[in-house]
């Protein structure tokens, strides 16, 4: 069997893009069902799913219960661009069973050099 292919997949859009963050976590979950090792950065807009309940009324989607359902893909960390957060922001570490590390811009380089695809939402 051959090793699973290191997926980097960057959410950058809030509920304002409720389309491309829905693609996102589709691609995410598509990735995670097929075994693949997947490594989910949220930025920009996106770093606000861990604090809000999103969820867009109307398609019905809840990314924010979503993002809780991705420790049953094998994905049990998740990141997070630190300078993305509020700074009254609390920084949430845990999501029940979801880890959430909070990374710099050159942390993120480093994750981007060593996944073998890299894809943005």
């Amino acid at each position: 069997m051959s090793k699973p292919t290191t997926w980097l997949v960057q959410l950058t859009r809030g509920l304002e893009a409720s389309d491309t963050l829905a693609l996102g976590l589709d691609c995410i979950l598509a990735c995670g069902a097929f075994g693949q090792s997947v490594s989910v950065v949220l930025r920009h807009n996106a770093a606000s799913l861990v604090h809000e309940k999103a969820s867009d009324q109307t398609t019905g989607r809840n990314f924010f219960r979503e993002l809780h359902s991705l420790p049953l893909y094998e994905i049990d960390r998740i990141f997070v661009l630190a300078e993305d957060v509020a700074t009254n922001t609390p920084k949430i570490k845990q999501l029940e069973d979801l880890a959430i590390d909070y990374i710099t811009h050159k942390d993120l380089r480093l994750m981007i050099s060593v996944s073998k695809h890299v894809v943005s939402f």
